[in-house]
C-alpha cells in the first residue's frame, strides 16, 4: 500500500508542527535516526530549534540533502557494495574528463568542442573546460536520467554521448541514473530488502524537487512511509497560473488558430504569483502526477497591514485591482512593506542600523533573533556590516548579529596567504608582492621576524632598489635580457656586503657596492631575510615543474610547514587547507588520473573548493542574521529584510555554456538560476511576518541621478501601486518608499522640518555634531595654536647657526618638531615594482651633485657610472648609459659655469661665535674660496638658498676676524652675490627676535610666497594686490607643488588667510635687506 503524504500549507511554522506531530509516532527502533531530509544548514538549524521547542529536545535526528539521501541513504544500503562517494560526483567527473578529453579531440564528433581551446590550451583551460562538461553531465543524471541511459545504450549524437560512454566504460560502480532506473526492480525481486530502508522519510521545506527524486521517493513509499512538508503560496490550484509572458504566448498562438480568448481559459492571474512563482508552479503540477495523500494546512493572514493583504491575496489567488476585488485602503502609518533607496552598499548597511534600532525601540518584544537580513551577495556587503554593527560591548546601540554563508576563503587571512603563496603569477617575483608575503603574520614568524623588522626590510629593499626577478637568469627565463640589475639578487648582495664592510658610497667589492645603513645589531633580521627569500624562490622554481595531483598534494603540505607559523588560533584554517589538499588527492585518485598538471590547475581546485565551502556558523545564532539569498531558505522571520536588490544583481542570471543541451530543449522543473531567485523572492515575501524591509542602490553616487531596482522590486511596487491606496490619497511613493542622503550627517536626518512623517532619522551622536556643524554659521578654523605658547627658557637663546637656518626655512615645521615634538605622518614607505626607465627628481638632483664634487675635486666623473649602476640609480643598459652621458653634460657645462668663483680649493670652516642683544649665536661655516664663501647646488637658486647663504653671508660679516665678507649663491639658473654688510649683526639681531617669536607661535613667514612678496613690493615697486596675487600664485603653485601643500603649515594655518598684515611686514622685514645687499653676476 502506498503511503505517500503530501503536508502543503502557506506558513512554514505550521508545516513544522505538523512535522513534529508526525514524529511523536516513535520509530520501532528506538536507536534509529529519523531522517528528515532538507536543502539548506539553515533549515536544518531553525527545524531543529522547532521540534527542540515543541518535545523539549531535538536528537538522534539525521537532515541529509536530497542527493546524499538517495544515494548515501537508499542505494549504499540496498546495496553495500557501493563505495561511499560516487566516482559520478562533480569534482570525480571533471579529472576524469581532464584525463580522458585530451586524447578524444581527434574524433570528428569533438569538433565543435575545439574552439574552446584555441590559442594557447594551457592545463588551466583544459581544467576549466572540464569542470563546465562535469557539471552538465551531473544535471544530466538527474533531470535527464533518460538521455544518460539511452547514450549508454549507444544513442545520441554528438560529442557528448561519445565522451560520456568513454567515461562510463569498464566502471563497476553504477550512476544515480541507472540505480534510479532499477529501484523498483531491486526491491520487487527482493522484498525482504525493504526492511533495510529508513522507516520513515521527511521531506521539509524543500522549494522543488527533480522528477528523478520524486520517483524515487514514489517508490519508496510503497515500502515506507514518506511524507512531504511543503510551503504552497496559494491554497487553490494554481497550475494553469501563467505569468505575462506566458500569456502573451497563449493569446498569440490562440490568434493564429482563430481561437476566441474566453476559449483559451487563461483565468484571474495573481501577478506577483504568476510571475514569481513559475518554479512551485510546475513542482506542484508535477507533484499531483505521483497522486499523493494531501493534507492542506493553510492560514489566511488577514488582511490588517498591506503585507498581510498581499499575502492574502497570493493565498486566495486575488488580483487588484478587480471587479471582486477593489483597491484596498490601508492607514498611512502602515509600515510592514518598506522601500529604501541609497547611493552605495555601505550607506544601505547605514540605513539598515538605524532603522532595526527604531524597530527596537518601538517594539520592546523584538528580539535581534527575530530579524533576517538576505542579500544577493554576502561578501560585497559582509565588511560593510562590520563596520557599522562591530561595537563594543558596553554600547547601548550595540546590535548582536551574525554573518552566515560566506565562503571559507574569505574569513581566513591564513587561506588568503597560502593561496597567494603558492601562485606563480608571471614568475616576476616583484618586490611588492613577495614583501606582501612577508608581512603575513604567520610567514614573517616562521622566520622570527617581527613587525618592526619587517618594516625595516622593507626601507632595506626601497634602499637597495629591488625591484622585481631573482637573479639574471631568471629575467632570460622569460624572454629578457640577462641583467641582474634591481634584481633580489643585486639588492640582497649590496646587504651582505654591506654587513661585512663599509663602501661609504665610494668604494665596491666584485662589483657589489655595500649598503652602509646596514648594522650589526639588524643581524637576525637580516638572517630571516635571506631564509625566506632562499626558500620562496626555491619554493618557486618548484612551482614550475608539473606534477600529478597526488605529488602536489604532498608538495603543499611541505610549503605549508615551511613558510606558516601556525599558532592556536590558525590552527582551524590551517587543517581546512589540509583538509582540501587531502580531498584533492583523494578525488584525483578516485577519477584514475595520474597525468602531470601544472599548478594553477591545483590552486584553481583549492581556491574554488575553499571559496564554496563555509565553515556553516552564523546561521540564527541569537543575534541579527546576515545571509546570501539562497534558494530554498524559506524561514519565517517577524521582520525580513532584503538588501542589495539592484536591477544589475537580481534575480542572477548563470551565463549556461553553448552546449547545454537541457538549455536547448528545455522542460517544466529544470535547474534555472532565474527561476529560483524569482521563486525565493516570493518565498521571502510570504515569510515575513510582521515587516518586509527592501533596500537597493537606486541613487547615483555621483549625479543623484535614478537607479532602478530590481526588476522583482519594480514588479512588487506596481502591485501595490495599482492595488492599494493610503487613506489620506497619497501614493506608493510618498509612504513607503524613502529616498535617503547621500551622507549619513545630512542635516535631513536631525531636521523635522523637511520630514513631516520623519521617515529619515539617525541614532548617530557623531553624525548629529556633524549636521549641527554644517548647520551652523560656518567659520574659520581656529589656528592650531590659537593663543600661544609660554616663553621658554634661556637655553632656547644659544642658537646654532644651522638651527637659524632651519628656521627660516620652515618656521611652523621647526616649532612643532622642536618646541612640542610634534612630528606630522610623512608618506608611508612603499616598495616599487617597477625598474627605473629614467633619472627624475630626487635622484637625478642626488646624482647631479655626486658628479658636480667629482668635477671639484679633479676627478673624472665618469668614475662615478659603476657605483651608481651598482647602487641601482641608473636604468638598464644603454638607456642609463645614455642619460648619464646626459647628465655629464650638463654637470661639466655648471662646473664651468661656478669653477671660476671656486678657483682653488676650498679652506678649513671657521667657527663662529656671536652675542647679539641676549642670544648666542655659534656654528661652523665653510666653503671657503678666496675671498668670498661659495655655495652651489645643481638646481635653481630657491628662496630658501638664498635665506641659507645670507644668515651665514651676516655672521660672517658680523664676526671678527679675517673672514670672507662676500657671499655668492649659484644654481642652474641664476648666480647671486652678497656684498659686505656694514650692521650685519642689527640684521641677524632682528632676525633672532623673529626666531625668539616663531618659538611661541607660528610665524606668518613662508620663504617662497614671502620673497615673491617682497620682490613685487619692494625690488619692483608694485601694489599692494599685485604683490599678494604673486604671493599666492606661489603658494597655490600648480598640480600639487604650491608651498601651502606643506603639511606643517596647513596644521598650523588651518582655512585662515596667511597673507594678513602681519605676513607683509615680516616678509618684507627678512627680505628687504638681503634684496639691498644682493647682486646678479651675469
Amino acid at each position: 500500500m502506498k503511503r505517500f503524504h503530501l503536508f502543503t500549507g502557506n506558513r512554514l511554522e505550521a508545516l513544522a508542527a505538523a512535522l513534529a506531530n508526525t514524529l511523536r509516532r516513535p520509530l520501532a527502533d528506538p536507536l534509529t535516526p529519523e531522517i528528515v531530509v532538507v536543502q539548506s544548514l539553515g533549515m536544518e538549524r531553525w527545524l531543529s530549534m522547532v521540534l527542540a521547542r515543541r518535545h523539549g529536545i531535538c536528537a538522534n535526528m539525521a537532515f541529509p540533502f536530497p542527493n546524499t539521501f538517495v544515494y548515501s541513504d537508499i542505494f549504499r544500503a540496498l546495496l553495500p557494495g557501493l563505495p561511499e562517494h560516487s566516482p559520478f560526483e562533480r569534482p570525480v567527473m571533471t579529472w576524469a574528463i581532464m584525463a580522458t578529453l585530451p586524447g578524444e579531440l581527434g574524433n570528428p564528433d569533438f569538433t565543435p568542442l575545439r574552439h574552446y581551446l584555441d590559442g594557447d590550451a594551457g592545463d588551466l583551460k583544459w581544467f576549466q573546460l572540464a569542470q563546465r562538461i562535469a557539471d552538465l553531465y551531473d544535471q544530466y543524471l538527474i533531470f535527464r536520467p533518460d538521455w544518460i541511459l539511452d547514450w549508454e545504450a549507444g544513442g545520441g549524437e554528438g560529442w557528448q554521448p561519445a565522451l560520456w560512454r568513454r567515461l562510463s566504460e569498464g566502471r563497476q560502480v553504477r550512476h544515480q541514473a541507472a540505480l534510479g532506473r532499477s529501484l523498483a526492480d531491486i526491491l520487487a525481486d527482493a522484498p525482504l530488502l525493504s526492511e533495510i530502508l529508513p522507516e520513515r522519510i521527511s521531506v521539509f521545506g524543500i522549494s522543488s524537487l527533480p522528477r528523478f527524486h520524486m520517483e524515487i521517493l514514489d517508490i519508496l513509499s510503497l515500502h515506507r512511509e514518506v511524507n512531504l512538508f511543503l510551503m504552497n503560496p496559494c491554497a487553490e490550484y494554481w497550475g494553469d497560473t501563467l505569468s505575462k509572458s506566458e500569456q502573451r504566448r497563449v493569446l498569440r498562438k490562440g490568434r493564429e488558430k482563430a481561437v476566441p480568448e474566453a476559449d483559451l481559459h487563461i483565468g484571474e492571474q495573481n501577478s506577483l504569483l504568476a510571475s514569481l512563482g513559475i518554479l512551485g508552479r510546475d513542482f506542484f503540477d508535477m507533484l499531483i502526477a505521483f497522486d499523493p495523500e494531501v493534507v492542506n494546512i493553510f492560514e489566511d493572514p488577514g488582511r490588517e497591514t498591506l503585507l498581510a493583504c498581499i499575502q492574502s491575496d497570493i493565498l486566495n489567488r486575488v488580483d487588484r485591482p478587480s471587479e471582486d476585488a477593489p483597491r484596498q485602503r490601508i492607514p498611512p502609518e502602515d509600515r510592514s512593506i518598506t522601500f529604501h533607496v541609497c547611493h552605495s552598499p555601505m550607506r544601505e548597511i547605514e540605513v539598515l542600523f538605524d532603522q532595526l534600532l527604531s524597530f527596537f525601540s518601538a517594539d520592546e518584544t523584538l528580539r535581534p533573533s527575530d530579524i533576517l537580513i538576505m542579500m544577493p551577495d554576502i561578501e560585497t556587503y559582509a565588511p560593510y556590516i562590520h563596520a557599522v554593527f562591530d561595537r563594543p560591548a558596553g554600547d547601548p546601540k550595540r546590535i548582536p548579529y551574525s554573518i552566515a554563508d560566506r565562503g571559507i576563503r574569505s574569513e581566513s587571512r591564513l587561506i588568503e596567504a597560502f593561496l597567494d603563496l603558492i601562485d606563480p603569477g608571471d614568475g616576476r617575483m616583484d618586490a611588492a608582492h613577495v614583501t606582501a608575503l612577508l608581512e603575513r603574520p604567520w610567514i614573517h614568524r616562521k622566520f622570527d621576524l617581527d613587525e618592526a623588522e619587517v618594516d625595516r626590510i622593507r626601507q632595506w629593499i626601497r634602499d637597495v632598489r629591488i625591484r622585481w626577478g631573482v637573479d639574471g637568469p631568471s629575467r632570460a627565463k622569460l624572454g629578457l635580457p640577462d641583467i641582474s640589475e634591481h634584481t633580489w639578487r643585486a639588492g640582497l648582495d649590496r646587504l651582505l656586503m654591506g654587513y661585512a664592510m663599509a663602501g661609504k658610497d665610494e668604494r665596491t667589492f666584485a662589483d657589489i657596492l655595500p649598503y652602509d645603513p646596514m648594522e650589526g645589531s639588524e643581524t637576525a633580521a637580516l638572517g630571516g631575510l635571506l631564509e625566506f627569500t632562499d626558500r620562496l624562490f626555491s619554493h618557486t622554481e618548484q612551482l614550475s615543474i608539473p606534477r600529478p595531483p597526488a605529488e602536489w598534494a604532498r608538495f603543499l603540505n611541505e610549503v605549508l610547514d615551511a613558510f606558516f607559523e601556525i599558532d592556536a588560533a590558525a590552527e582551524r584554517d590551517a587543517q581546512l587547507i589540509g583538509d582540501a589538499v587531502a580531498e584533492l588527492r583523494r578525488t584525483a585518485d578516485r577519477a584514475l588520473f595520474e597525468r602531470p598538471v601544472d599548478i594553477q590547475v591545483i590552486r584553481a581546485y583549492l581556491s574554488g573548493r575553499l571559496d564554496r565551502d563555509a565553515f556553516g556558523f552564523g546561521f540564527i545564532t541569537g543575534g541579527v542574521t546576515f545571509c546570501a539569498m539562497l534558494p530554498m531558505r524559506s524561514i519565517p522571520f517577524r521582520i525580513i529584510g532584503l538588501m542589495g536588490m539592484n536591477a544589475a544583481d537580481y534575480p542572477r542570471n548563470t551565463p549556461t555554456p553553448g552546449f547545454d543541451l537541457m538549455a536547448a530543449h528545455p522542460k517544466p522543473g529544470d535547474r534555472s538560476r532565474r527561476k529560483d531567485d524569482r521563486y525565493l523572492f516570493l518565498e521571502t515575501l510570504l515569510s515575513a511576518r510582521e515587516k518586509l524591509y527592501v533596500s537597493y542602490v537606486g541613487q547615483s553616487i555621483r549625479d543623484n541621478g535614478v537607479i532602478p531596482p530590481s526588476v522583482l522590486v519594480s514588479e512588487l511596487q506596481d502591485v501595490i501601486e495599482r492595488g492599494f491606496i493610503f487613506h489620506d490619497g497619497t501614493n506608493l511613493d510618498t509612504p513607503i518608499i524613502t529616498r535617503h542622503r547621500l551622507q549619513a550627517f545630512s542635516p535631513a536626518y536631525f531636521t523635522k522640518a523637511t520630514d513631516r512623517d520623519n521617515r529619515l532619522f539617525s541614532y548617530s551622536e557623531t553624525n548629529l555634531t556633524t549636521a549641527r556643524k554644517l548647520l551652523a554659521e560656518r567659520s574659520h578654523l581656529p589656528p592650531f595654536i590659537s593663543a600661544g605658547l609660554p616663553e621658554p627658557d634661556d637655553t632656547w637663546r644659544t642658537v646654532d647657526i644651522e638651527h637659524l637656518c632651519r628656521f627660516f626655512g620652515n618656521p611652523h615645521k621647526y616649532l612643532l618638531n622642536h618646541r612640542l615634538g610634534v612630528f606630522l605622518a610623512e608618506r608611508e614607505i612603499t616598495v616599487e615594482e617597477k625598474e627605473p626607465f629614467d633619472i627624475a627628481g630626487l635622484d637625478r638632483y642626488i646624482l647631479a651633485e655626486n658628479m658636480v664634487r667629482k668635477h671639484l675635486s679633479g676627478q673624472p666623473p665618469e668614475a662615478l657610472f659603476a657605483l651608481k649602476r651598482s647602487a641601482g640609480d641608473l636604468p638598464h643598459g644603454r638607456v642609463g648609459e645614455a642619460l648619464y652621458e646626459e647628465l655629464s653634460v650638463e654637470t661639466a657645462a655648471f662646473f664651468k659655469k661656478i669653477s671660476g668663483l671656486v678657483g682653488m680649493a676650498a679652506e678649513p670652516p671657521a667657527a663662529i661665535r656671536l652675542d647679539l642683544e641676549g642670544f648666542s649665536l655659534s656654528g661652523r661655516i665653510g666653503e671657503f674660496h678666496g675671498d668670498r664663501r661659495v655655495q652651489h647646488r645643481f638646481a635653481t637658486v630657491k628662496a630658501g638658498d638664498q635665506l641659507n647663504t645670507w644668515i651665514r653671508h651676516l655672521a660672517l660679516n658680523a664676526a671678527e676676524g679675517p673672514h670672507p665678507r662676500q657671499s655668492v649663491v649659484a644654481g642652474t639658473d641664476k648666480v647671486w652675490k652678497f656684498l659686505p654688510v656694514e650692521n650685519a649683526a642689527a640684521h641677524l639681531a632682528r632676525l633672532l627676535t623673529l626666531y625668539w617669536e616663531g618659538l611661541q607661535q607660528p610665524l606668518p613667514f613662508f620663504p617662497r610666497s614671502s620673497m615673491a612678496f617682497a620682490e613685487q613690493r619692494r625690488e619692483r615697486g608694485k601694489p599692494l594686490e599685485t604683490a599678494l596675487a604673486a604671493a599666492r600664485k606661489s603658494w597655490v603653485g600648480y598640480n600639487g607643488s604650491g608651498e601651502g601643500e606643506d603639511i606643517y603649515y596647513q596644521r598650523c594655518i588651518g582655512d585662515g588667510d596667511p597673507f594678513d598684515e602681519a605676513f607683509q611686514k615680516i616678509a618684507l622685514a627678512v627680505f628687504a635687506p638681503l634684496f639691498d645687499h644682493r647682486q646678479e653676476i651675469r
